[in-house]
């Protein structure tokens, strides 16, 4: 889940497109990365000029959840 914020590095700055945006939240640094990018693209652009937008600084918070299966339950499905 991302918040308005977090989107603004697709839409105004394009930083990324969607599917490279996905691939950034999962990679290494992720959604950290993500977050120092998009204030970065604030702070080039502080009066709003390149990139017109409401607010000089948005939130921009991103949450995740990973989910781990236990190794029994991976062994144990059937495969195809």
């Amino acid at each position: 889940m991302l918040t308005d914020g977090a989107v603004s590095a697709v839409s105004p700055f394009k930083l990324y497109n969607w599917p490279d945006l996905l691939s950034a939240l999962t990679a290494a640094n992720g959604p950290g990365q993500l977050v120092k990018q998009v204030r970065a693209a604030e702070s080039a652009d502080p009066d709003g000029v390149q990139y017109p937008r409401n607010k000089i600084h948005d939130d921009a918070t991103i949450a995740s959840v990973t989910i781990l299966l236990p190794l029994a339950i991976c062994e144990s499905a059937p495969s195809s």
